[in-house]
């Protein structure tokens, strides 16, 4: 179910593009959580979707973590 939700946001950033970034507060939690997460295949989809995302945005969203 978790990776379900993230390719969902994938999908999500993908078709919103920087418009994605006023609901990005929203997903932080998620996202946090899905990083700490015991599948590492949920791990590793959540660190490649924040990849996305920063090269969607065009900068960092390490700040959004903090």
């Amino acid at each position: 179910m978790r990776l379900f939700v993230l390719e969902v946001l994938d999908l999500f950033v993908e078709k919103k593009g920087e418009n994605y970034l006023t609901v990005l507060p929203d997903s932080v939690p998620l996202l946090a959580e899905a990083l700490e997460d015991d599948d590492s295949r949920v791990e590793e989809k959540c660190r490649s979707l924040i990849k996305k995302m920063e090269t969607v945005f065009g900068h960092s969203v390490e700040s959004y973590f903090e």
